[in-house]
């Protein structure tokens, strides 16, 4: 599991951050590990791939509003911290769903169904990274004019055995911060790495606006 608490203590947050929170199926840790730091910040919790039908929320599931109406809820310029915990194989499998013009992510379905498939199949012809990195890329940008000039961007993943059952290749599910750190080198995002002292970069990728 994420220290989410120390992480956020080294990003050395204002005393009421405007934070926004990727919400994979929900999940509360980050916001709970936030407001136990930072007890005034405004916490905006939000679903990166929102589709109808995706699996069932967790029982400590948190309200989010869509990627898109994030601009009616949070102003420009004013987030101090976009946190992303175990979001990039969401949008790794949805940019794959889409393009196949599959339904959405059943995640009980295990690792024969269509999404899996998809994900081997792209992952072993070395097609991944071309329908995903735009999709991702894509993604990024669309928050990003709400971010302060000191902001800071931080992705974080980790192996989930369910995930693996459910049908990730391992060779493909260790490199997601890897991949996505390729993904904004060569992307237009101005958006520079920074090291955070004891995070692996293995799983942690931090990033701050690049002026």
């Amino acid at each position: 599991m994420a220290d989410w608490h120390h992480v956020l203590d080294m990003l050395d947050l204002p005393e009421r951050p405007e934070v926004l929170v990727a919400a994979p199926q929900g999940d509360a840790s980050v916001v709970q590990a936030l407001m136990a730091l930072r007890p005034s910040a405004r916490a905006t919790a939000f679903e990166v791939v929102p589709r109808e039908g995706r699996g069932k929320r967790r029982h400590n599931a948190i309200p989010a509003v869509t990627l898109r109406d994030l601009a009616a809820v949070v102003r420009t310029g004013t987030v101090d911290a976009a946190l992303f915990d175990h979001a990039i194989d969401d949008i790794v499998i949805e940019a794959l769903s889409r393009h196949e013009e599959l339904e959405p992510r059943d995640a009980a379905s295990g690792e024969y169904s269509p999404w899996a498939r998809a994900v081997r199949a792209y992952w072993r012809a070395g097609d991944l990274e071309e329908v995903a990195a735009p999709f991702f890329v894509s993604l990024m940008e669309s928050w990003q004019p709400l971010l302060r000039t000191s902001a800071k961007i931080v992705h974080h993943h980790r192996v989930l055995g369910a995930d693996l059952v459910a049908g990730q290749p391992m060779d493909l599910y260790t490199q997601y911060i890897e991949l996505a750190r390729r993904w904004i080198r060569y992307s237009p995002l101005r958006l520079r790495e920074i090291a955070l002292d004891s995070l692996d970069p293995h799983w942690w990728l931090c990033l701050e606006p690049d002026s």
